[in-house]
């Protein structure tokens, strides 16, 4: 984690395709209610929504002074959490048209943009340390086709132009596991 003089963003996705609830935001909210945050973080849950990811990587991304930003997201119903690396020029919202915002549902998130941007985090150290530690992590270079690798790639492109780093976690929909993926982050 960061040190306190590093300024520094956790985010999280509210719930989306009609679900009750997100993984993310539970583990987000049960990290700001413990306190497990250091001094400056600020937390921020997101809306699935395309056109504002955009606006807001372009934002928080180039943020000067934002060293360090983990975005969470939703993955599967069971697994490991999934550090991802890589942010691919991608997406496909056919099955989830509400998200698109109004925007395109399938294609190039950034047309004439790179094929795919490295996070910037040192993943398989970072998962070396955090097994070591009893975590349950592996790395991805595959952040899926949705909102989680849109965040990541955009992220990662505003970053470039800043001086902090962004990285995403894919946390499995298992809310009995909140508290232990609270531990994690």
């Amino acid at each position: 984690m960061a040190s306190p003089a590093m300024p520094s963003l956790l985010t999280a996705f509210a719930p989306f395709r009609g679900r009750p609830r997100n993984q993310s935001e539970a583990v987000l909210l049960e990290c700001r209610t413990l306190g497990m945050l250091p001094t400056g973080w600020r937390t921020e849950v997101l809306p699935v929504n395309l056109a504002g990811l955009r606006r807001l990587c372009a934002l928080e991304g180039a943020r000067p002074g934002l060293k360090t930003w983990l975005a969470l997201g939703e993955g599967a119903r069971q697994g490991p959490a999934r550090l991802e690396s890589l942010g691919r020029n991608h997406l496909d919202l056919r099955d989830d048209p509400a998200s698109a915002g109004g925007g395109i549902q399938q294609g190039a998130l950034d047309p004439g943009g790179v094929g795919e941007i490295a996070s910037g985090w040192q993943a398989a150290l970072l998962v070396g340390e955090l097994r070591g530690q009893g975590f349950e992590v592996e790395t991805s270079e595959n952040a899926g086709p949705h909102a989680c690798n849109a965040l990541l790639y955009w992220g990662c492109v505003a970053a470039e132009k800043g001086e902090g780093r962004v990285g995403f976690l894919h946390l499995a929909r298992q809310p009995e596991k909140v508290a232990e993926q609270a531990r994690l982050v």
